[in-house]
């Protein structure tokens, strides 16, 4: 699936996702399949080895190479990076029993996906270290039960540029600006005032998706 000029997929977690011996063994690197055993909970190991198996995948498909060709490093920060594709932009996000990754030729991406319903959630804690003041301000006066969804799709965008920057959560949330939708900013020091295309993505049931690009075409609005 192609949105804003990138590639996306996604998939469900699998029985051999979940398997600490799994196949998924014959398709990772080395250093991946050492960080997924290293993983306490099996179903954050499980997120991990479909996430970039996805990726891995989806880049073999893209560049006519096989998955077992694609090298997957880290940057220092810890974000995703194709060997010898300098200029192509990656991302991976997972979230309950889904995984997405999304794939850009020319520049970076990022994606976030979140459950609707995620457990233990309390969106009036999480408005005052996550929003801006404006975006606080739009979630606070919905209706309660409109909060969460707003709320939701505020955070995915956010993350998604950030993990574009690849700098991901050691940047404050709040200096990204996701809201109001045609103001699609970074306040952060180093891409202070840089715009962003934030487009929703609906595909998956039970889903909050987000993907970012730079804003290199028209603004989109961002679900809300």
């Amino acid at each position: 699936m192609t949105v804003c000029g990138t590639v996306w997929r996604w998939r469900e977690l699998t029985s051999d996702d979940h398997d600490a011996n799994g196949q998924w063994r014959d398709r990772l690197a080395p250093w991946e399949i050492h960080r997924a055993a290293a993983l306490p909970v099996p179903a954050v190991r499980a997120a991990f080895v479909a996430a970039r198996d996805l990726l891995r995948t989806l880049v073999a498909q893209w560049s006519g190479v096989s998955p077992a060709e694609v090298i997957i490093e880290r940057t220092e920060a810890g974000a995703p990076r194709i060997a010898g594709y300098p200029e192509v932009g990656c991302s991976i996000s997972h979230a309950g029993a889904v995984a997405v990754v999304a794939l850009r030729t020319a520049g970076p991406v990022g994606i976030d996906i979140e459950p609707v319903n995620r457990p233990l959630f309390d969106v009036d804690a999480l408005v005052p270290v996550a929003c801006t003041g404006a975006e606080g301000a739009a979630i606070r006066a919905l209706p309660v039960h409109e909060r969460t969804a707003c709320f939701l799709s505020l955070w995915t965008g956010k993350e998604a540029v950030l993990k574009a920057l690849g700098v991901g959560l050691q940047t404050d949330p709040r200096t990204v600006a996701v809201f109001p939708p045609d103001q699609h900013r970074c306040g952060h020091a180093e891409h202070a005032g840089q715009r962003w295309q934030l487009q929703a993505i609906t595909d998956i049931p039970g889903y909050v998706v987000t993907l970012a690009v730079p804003d290199v075409l028209p603004p989109a609005t961002i679900a809300s």
